[in-house]
């Protein structure tokens, strides 16, 4: 017995038959007992198979033509052919059964012998048989593969429910849904667990749920239960609960089931956040703690500050106040001379409370006292303060004033910034030798603002040293209190403008700072 493949078109294409084995079985199992019953010479079974149909063959010559077979095939009567050469009769038998064609049976029969239609009638039962038994082993096959199918289907089931709960146990959370006319609600295991709430329980009452939220919070979250149910709206609340005694911060975040048929319910996730919200205020708290110290550093700042910037005056007031003395003590008191230093002294005191505020006013934040400024009038201004300094210390000033237009700024602060890059100039200045001691005060447009620069000959610094230049309490003075830089890049800085540093070559540093133009 041989087992080939042969193409046949029909509809039972889309027929799904049994295994392979058994159709074999079953298609050797009638040929054996149709050759018996009809005392047949050979024959062949063409059966349908998921691909091509299966042919089991015994001692037949060649092929059926495929014309011939599928005309068998699709009808419903045997077909009988005239003996050809020194083949005898044969007979095309369709085998078929209810849902439609199972395949043909060839039958040939010794030459010279004539068959009859009691032939065919005998072998009816046979066929029959096939029939069913072939209908049996595809309803067991169909069966076999359901089973393997819901097997698998029960399989990822488990394993993605197992998932999920993994996933819920992890992040200490829980599903529920939430039957708005009922008012109960049904939720996954965990969120059983959050609220120590019986496993058992087949739905949870509004009032069971309710009773679990401590006195303080309940009221709070049933009015925004209420308000989002009643408005169709999102939840997303929070509300504590008591927990093996401890007490637990819950966050529930839901929606409407608008693809759910039936009573207006809600899904959603309930999340125990009590540690993220215990993190969350830790954070809050240092983050406080940190903004004090900041005010406290500002404050030392302030005081350092104001330091660094009145000694100047406070030496100029009671150099005045000395000389005033001294002309009052002469005999006569020269009056005129007199008044003259007093009246510089009231000048210093007036500058060192304006330096005071206006410290006061960077380090508080406070607004500036805005006006329109003329920089270039500014800087010769402020290069008259410090004139005295600089001719005692044998300094040439080269200015470059171009014509800039003017800016918005506090004209006091603004002072105190240049005057605070001239005197930093003028100390490392001091310290030069063997050379011109050079300060050049240049201004120039820059784009949408107005740049300024203080350029010195002074002894070059190291990398490391210049990226620290503006850092309060650096300071390369051995009497510095290194506020000077720190407090002039405030004041750029508050004026929404910028401040740099560069090296010049051979030697010396220039200080640029841009404030933006009216």
């Amino acid at each position: 017995m041989i087992l080939e493949r042969l193409s046949l078109r029909s509809s039972f294409a889309e027929f799904r038959t049994p295994p392979e084995a058994e159709v074999a079985r079953l298609a050797e199992e009638l040929l054996e007992r149709t050759l018996d019953q009809a005392n047949a010479f050979g024959g062949a079974v063409y059966l349908a198979a998921p691909e091509p149909p299966a042919m089991a063959k015994e001692r037949v010559d060649g092929e059926l033509p495929r014309e011939l077979l599928e005309l068998v095939w699709n009808g419903s009567e045997a077909l009988r052919l005239a003996s050809a050469g020194e083949v005898g009769e044969q007979l095309l038998i369709p085998l078929r059964h209810q849902l439609g064609p199972i395949g043909v049976l060839q039958v040939v029969f010794a030459h010279g012998r004539s068959v009859g239609n009691e032939t065919l009638a005998a072998l009816l039962p046979l066929i029959e048989r096939f029939a069913a038994a072939h209908e049996r082993a595809r309803l067991g096959a169909m069966l076999e593969r359901e089973r393997r199918a819901r097997l698998d289907a029960e399989t990822v089931l488990r394993e993605t429910t197992s998932m999920l709960v993994k996933h819920q146990q992890v992040g200490r959370m829980g599903d529920f849904r939430f039957n708005t006319r009922t008012r109960q609600s049904f939720a996954s295991l965990e969120c059983y667990k959050l609220f120590g709430l019986d496993p058992t329980l087949a739905v949870v009452d509004f009032e069971v749920w309710a009773e679990k939220i401590i006195p303080e919070d309940r009221q709070r979250t049933v009015d925004e239960l209420i308000t989002s149910v009643a408005n169709l709206l999102p939840m997303n609340f929070e509300y504590r609960v008591v927990l093996d005694g401890q007490i637990r911060r819950l966050q529930c975040i839901g929606d409407v089931d608008r693809d759910h048929h039936g009573d207006l319910s809600y899904y959603g996730v309930l999340t125990d956040v009590t540690e993220r919200r215990e993190t969350e205020a830790a954070l809050r708290r240092q983050q406080s703690e940190l903004e004090n110290a900041l005010r406290l550093a500002s404050l030392g700042e302030l005081a350092g500050s104001i330091i660094h910037e009145i000694n100047q005056p406070l030496t100029a007031i009671a150099a005045n106040a000395e000389a005033s003395l001294r002309w009052l003590a002469h005999a006569p008191p020269e009056l005129d001379e007199a008044r003259e230093a007093a009246e510089g002294a009231v000048r210093d005191v007036h500058r060192v409370v304006a330096v005071v505020n206006g410290l006061r006013s960077l380090v508080r934040g406070s607004d500036l006292q805005r006006s329109r400024v003329r920089i270039n009038d500014l800087l010769r201004d402020v290069l008259a303060m410090t004139r005295v300094e600089l001719d005692r210390a044998r300094i040439r000033t080269q200015v470059e004033l171009q014509d800039v237009p003017e800016v918005d700024g506090d004209v006091t602060q603004l002072q105190q910034a240049i005057f605070n890059l001239l005197r930093n100039a003028i100390d490392v200045l001091k310290l030069v030798a063997g050379r011109e001691r050079l300060l050049t005060l240049r201004s120039a447009v820059d784009g949408d603002g107005v740049r300024v620069s203080i350029v010195d000959v002074g002894d070059p610094i190291s990398p490391a040293q210049q990226a620290k230049l503006f850092e309060p309490l650096f300071t390369t003075k051995v009497d510095g209190l290194g506020f000077g830089l720190t407090i002039t890049r405030k004041i750029v800085l508050a004026h929404g403008g910028r401040i740099w540093a560069e090296p010049m070559q051979p030697f010396g540093m220039a200080v640029h700072l841009v404030l933006p133009r009216l």
